[in-house]
């Protein structure tokens, strides 16, 4: 949304005085240790003195100093902080996490006026990030103090939609059942989730029941398997993923489903399933199925997935297996070909970086070191923050200058992989690109965590 940071031109760190940058490190680490122990002042006093050294990560600087100061009850402090973030980055979503905690001190200090505004900010800026059903909370509990009880439900059903097992839902649910009015059938579905996730499975059913199936029919199966009615949510799952258009929703029926066959019979169920008109999670159950039958009834299996559903989610990690049983085969030249189709075809899919990785290092296996390099280098270019763009660079160049610490993180711990996919983490990842590695450097894996919650929080 709007403008993006560019980080790229900044210097990470600005010298002068007696503080050093490996000085202004330590205090960093240790004012998270402080923040981590709710130790406002501790942390206060340990940030104040590097705050204007950190130049290309100085808005997080800003966030851990707003949130000290918060600790202290120093609420004028804390808006002080947001808005000069607010001031240097709008439109981005620097400025998303800076107006929802503002809205959030806001609050505290019951200014609800300004609170709404912050929060309606950060609506418009990223409505579907956490941030932003975060927001839905806190303007729904205005509207049912000021008596707005309409406009209350509405903030609280986004909420819910979005989130019915989130940080809020239990209050949330709790009030619109106080509230003593005419619920409708969605409103049902959305509360039943949030009591099944608060693991009240009698009331739960209770409202699930009165909600259209289409709503809530994985939950509602997963209930009455719990309550140990197998019959009963084999029911009802059959008849969601007939008519369900979603691939996740239906690869966890297709899943659960499973659960409730007896193993002797799964294959013979799936079979089955493959003969109905799923409108979704159809490669999903071929893809079961090959991994489930065995010998030239697998192989066949996986060759209907990639002729019937080969621009699914399936298709490229079946195809990824057909290319491992020739590399382990050592059919070299048949590889390197059905990987050359294999990345025209899937060039965005999970399994092209991997697929790129192994044909530069079959090439290389095969001393044809220019057209090695060549694949080194684009999967580096194509595919820069993925793990075998890692690898690639530390087989191509082990000298890199790259931080170090990137070599060892996990992928969790890598940001694109960790990110969710919301318009909050589109906009980071712009400013990720410059700024991740300097992150890593600077404050160590531990603090990566910290800088993450950042970009999730909604409570």
């Amino acid at each position: 949304t709007g403008s993006s940071v560019d980080c790229a031109a900044t210097p990470v760190y600005k010298e002068g005085g007696d503080l050093t940058y490996a000085m202004a490190k330590g205090r960093y680490k240790k004012a998270l240790a402080a923040l981590d122990e709710k130790n406002g002042r501790e942390a206060l006093d340990l940030l104040l003195p590097i705050e204007k050294h950190y130049l290309r990560i100085k808005p997080f600087v800003l966030f851990h100093i707003a949130e000290a100061q918060a600790l202290l009850g120093n609420e004028k402090a804390v808006q002080n902080r947001l808005n000069e973030v607010i001031r240097a980055y709008p439109n981005t979503f620097l400025e998303t996490m800076a107006q929802y905690r503002l809205g959030q001190s806001l609050t505290r200090q019951q200014d609800e006026r300004r609170a709404a505004e912050a929060f309606e900010r950060v609506l418009l800026l990223n409505p579907k990030s956490s941030l932003g059903l975060g927001s839905h909370y806190y303007l729904g509990e205005m509207a049912m103090k000021a008596g707005q009880v309409q406009q209350a439900r509405r903030h609280w059903r986004d909420y819910l939609q979005g989130s019915a097992n989130g940080t809020f839902s239990a209050s949330v649910t709790t009030q619109l059942l106080a509230a003593n009015i005419d619920l409708d059938p969605v409103e049902h579905g959305l509360i039943g989730k949030s009591l099944w996730a608060q693991d009240n499975p009698s009331d739960a059913l209770t409202h699930m029941k009165q909600a259209p199936l289409a709503d809530v029919w994985l939950e509602l199966a997963k209930l009455y398997a719990n309550q140990g009615d197998s019959e009963q949510a084999k029911l009802v799952l059959e008849t969601g993923l007939l008519e369900s258009n979603d691939p996740k929703a239906a690869q966890d029926a297709v899943e659960s489903l499973l659960r409730l066959t007896p193993k002797s019979q799964q294959i013979a169920y799936l079979e089955q399933l493959k003969s109905k008109p799923l409108k979704s999670g159809g490669d999903f159950v071929l893809w079961t199925l090959f991994h489930s039958a065995s010998g030239a009834e697998s192989q066949q299996y996986a060759k209907d997935l990639l002729d019937w559903y080969g621009e699914g989610r399936w298709a490229p990690e079946t195809s990824w297996v057909f290319l491992r049983n020739d590399l382990l085969k050592g059919q070299d030249e048949a590889f390197l070909e059905a990987a050359e189709t294999h990345l025209k075809h899937y060039p965005n899919s999970r399994s092209a970086p991997r697929v790129l990785f192994w044909k530069a290092k079959l090439l290389r296996k095969l001393d044809r070191e220019s057209e090695a390099k060549a694949a080194f280098e684009a999967l580096m270019k194509q595919y820069p923050y993925q793990y075998y763009a890692y690898r690639a660079e530390t087989l191509l160049r082990p000298s890199s200058d790259r931080p170090k610490l990137w070599m060892t993180l996990t992928l969790g711990q890598q940001f694109p992989v960790a990110l969710p996919n919301d318009g909050q983490a589109l906009s980071f990842y712009t400013y990720e690109k410059g700024l991740a590695p300097v992150v890593a450097e600077l404050i160590d894996i531990d603090a990566l965590d910290d800088v993450q919650q950042f970009l999730y929080a909604s409570d």
